[in-house]
Order: C-alpha cells, then sequence, then structure tokens
C-alpha cells in the first residue's frame, strides 16, 4: 500500500514553508519600525519622510503578499491530496492574480512618490505574473471539467 504522505512529499515541503514565509513576513512587519532605521538610517521626522515611505510601502506590500502566501498554501495542500483541478484550485489562482495586480498598480503608484525605478520594474514583473496566474487558472478550470467527464465516461 502507497504511503500518502510519501506521496505528498514536495507539496508538504513547499507548505511548511510557505508558512515559514508567512511567519518571516508578519515578523518584518511587526520590526519595521526598529529595521528601517537600522538599514537606512532614517527616523520618523528626518527630512524628506523617507521613514515613512519605506514603511507605508513595506506595510502595503506585506499585507499583500500574506493573502498570497496563505493561497499558495492551499494550493500545495489540494496538491497533496490529489485534488489539483477544479474549481478551487482555480479560484485559489485567481485571488493570487488579483493580489497581484493590485500590488503591481499600487508599485506603479509608488513610483510617482518615491520616484525609484526598480518601482516600475516591480509593478511590470507582478502584472505579467498576475497576468500568467488568470491564464493558469482558466486552464485549471478546464482541466478540472476534462477530469470531471473523463471520470464519467469510465
Amino acid at each position: 500500500m502507497d504511503n500518502p504522505q510519501k506521496k505528498r512529499g514536495l507539496s508538504n515541503l513547499l507548505e511548511i514553508l510557505l508558512l515559514i514565509g508567512m511567519v518571516a513576513v508578519l515578523a518584518v512587519l511587526v520590526s519595521l519600525p526598529w529595521t528601517i532605521p537600522a538599514l537606512t538610517g532614517q527616523h520618523p521626522g528626518m527630512e524628506g519622510n523617507w521613514f515613512y515611505k519605506h514603511l507605508t510601502v513595506l506595510l502595503v506590500t506585506g499585507i499583500l503578499v500574506e493573502p498570497m502566501l496563505w493561497q499558495a498554501r492551499s494550493l500545495m495542500r489540494r496538491v497533496g491530496a490529489g485534488k489539483p483541478f477544479g474549481a478551487p484550485v482555480s479560484r485559489a489562482l485567481r485571488c493570487m492574480g488579483v493580489e497581484c495586480l493590485l500590488l503591481a498598480a499600487f508599485y506603479a503608484v509608488a513610483f510617482f512618490w518615491l520616484l525609484r525605478v526598480i518601482m516600475l520594474a516591480l509593478a511590470a514583473a507582478l502584472t505579467v505574473a498576475g497576468l500568467m496566474l488568470f491564464v493558469f487558472a482558466e486552464l485549471m478550470q478546464q482541466a478540472g471539467e476534462y477530469k470531471k467527464e473523463n471520470d464519467m465516461t469510465i
């Protein structure tokens, strides 16, 4: 008899790593008031308000990344359970796509606030990633329909 835990191998490992990533993001978000001054030398009230600009960008990024990691964990759980196709997977991929596009829009707006070219590069990359997630969502939806149809014919 096959060991179901062994079959989960990679998806189980990724699920654990995503959970660690979620905890790490929360820890970084909580530590921002101390890490920003330590890493940038910028403190609240300094000229240019760079501390607040960095804080805002990093907080919004963390808040939008957390649900993406959560959705990715749910995908790994479904893959590990042997259910990688269908509506739940498609829905999770679409949610991740929306979150990528929201973050991309935020970075595009933040470019004009921070005047950092990296914000445009990140916005472009996240836009492509978000759109690809929508394509993958449709692909998983169709695969689920084909699987259901195939299961009914056997």
